[in-house]
């Protein structure tokens, strides 16, 4: 039998087909467009899922179920999303009204976080650990302070435009390090680490130097919460997903909190997918 997984995002409605074994088999993603309404969402839901169906050469009887990943509470014994944090669901029937547009019997509805950390520990970055934190990077953590401050700093809220700015920025013009505090090195605190977002912005600085600054911020933050999150529970293997996870230099970023911190950071091969991957996998 064959799992149909769905992240609904805020900004990207993604989905994957899987085997039994775990196997992506083929993805896509598309725009989620909250502003055009409720029911053009499941539709576009719907749509994408009975694609991949068809483009992989299957039919809606080879579907075992639909798990579809939302963010906010999701009740599966209803089908019912109780709410949602970045799309206006409120009480709403999610699961019957994917079942009636795709002809597909069994759909399951799950919390997004704890879809993408189902999945990972089962087949993901977290196999074989005992415990690992999961931590997303998508539009409601991370990517929403990115847009937000990018719209009234940049004058671009769109995400690759974002990153193709920081990507030629320079950070050594707009952020203020430890060494350049302190000249004396203490054997704990390198001389790269930042002492202050921001802290040497300047009149001369561009917009690329500013768009660099942003991201740096964003992960710096997102790193910090996800290592004090892991330090409570005693825990040191965290996996980032989600669409800022593919950020070209998140290793980079990643390195510099992982060597003060002692922790290490996994990031996936379809880190971008995995809730949906988790959604299909969660309810085997």
């Amino acid at each position: 039998m064959y799992y149909i997984g769905i992240d609904l995002g805020g900004t990207n409605i993604k989905a994957g087909v899987c085997d039994e074994n775990g196997k992506i088999l083929i993805k896509d993603s598309v725009k989620t467009h909250v502003e055009k309404g409720l029911e053009y969402v499941v539709d576009t839901m719907s749509g994408l899922a009975l694609d991949l169906v068809k483009r992989q050469g299957l039919t809606v009887d080879d579907i075992e179920y639909i798990g579809v990943a939302t963010p906010g509470t999701a009740d599966d014994s209803t089908g019912v999303i109780v709410y949602c944090s970045s799309i206006p669901f409120r009480a709403y029937p999610l699961a019957e009204k994917m079942s009636e547009k795709t002809g597909i019997k069994i759909v399951h509805i799950e919390n997004d976080a704890n879809a993408a950390a189902k999945g990972e520990a089962t087949v993901g970055s977290a196999k074989g650990y005992n415990s690992s934190l999961l931590i997303t990077l998508g539009t409601g953590v991370g990517g929403g302070t990115l847009l937000g401050l990018g719209s009234k700093l940049l004058d671009v809220r769109n995400y690759e435009s974002i990153v193709e700015m920081a990507l030629k920025g320079d950070l050594d013009k707009v952020d203020l390090y430890v060494g350049e505090l302190s000249k004396t090195e203490d054997g704990y605190m390198p001389s790269k680490v930042t002492a202050a977002n921001f802290g040497k912005v300047t009149d001369f600085s561009t917009k690329e130097d500013i768009a660099a600054g942003l991201v740096n911020m964003v992960f710096q933050t997102v790193g910090m919460m996800s290592v004090f999150a892991a330090q409570t529970v005693g825990l040191k293997d965290i996996v980032l997903i989600g669409n800022l996870s593919k950020f070209p230099n998140i290793r980079e970023l990643c390195k510099q909190v992982e060597d003060l911190h002692d922790v290490h950071f996994h990031v996936p091969e379809f880190s971008e997918y995995a809730t949906a991957y988790g959604a299909a996998l969660s309810n085997r």
